[in-house]
Parts: C-alpha cells; sequence; structure tokens
C-alpha cells in the first residue's frame, strides 16, 4: 500500500511508520470526501494500519517496561 510503510515498521522505526500511516490517512479522507467510491476502501485501510501500527507501539512499549522492571 505505501512502500516505507512496512520498511520502516520492520526497521523498527514504528514512529515513522505511525507518522506515514497517519499522512496517508489525512490524504485519503479529503479524497474520499470527493470520491467515497474511489477511495473509501483505501481509507479504511489506512485506518487498520494506523491502529494496527498503534498496537504495536502499545505492546512494544509493555514489553519494554516488563523488562526494565526485572
Amino acid at each position: 500500500m505505501y512502500p516505507a510503510i512496512p520498511y520502516l515498521r520492520q526497521s523498527g522505526r514504528r514512529d515513522q511508520a505511525l507518522a506515514r500511516a497517519q499522512e496517508a490517512v489525512d490524504i485519503f479522507t479529503a479524497l474520499n470526501a470527493t470520491d467515497p467510491a474511489g477511495y473509501g476502501a483505501k481509507l479504511a485501510a489506512a485506518k487498520r494500519l494506523v491502529a494496527d501500527i498503534q498496537a504495536e507501539t502499545r505492546s512494544g512499549d509493555a514489553q519494554s517496561g516488563d523488562a526494565q522492571s526485572g
């Protein structure tokens, strides 16, 4: 979908991946306003991607906290 995002995620650069995914949501939101049939699915996919990255980030933060407290 967005070539840089998977690379950033796999490289452990989730904050940068999240910023790019959120940018995609912003762009597709604007495009969806003018052509919902053409961009609705892409907007939904971008929103799912943001949610996935946020979940990974929260999961990673929780694991880091567990490692530091142990």
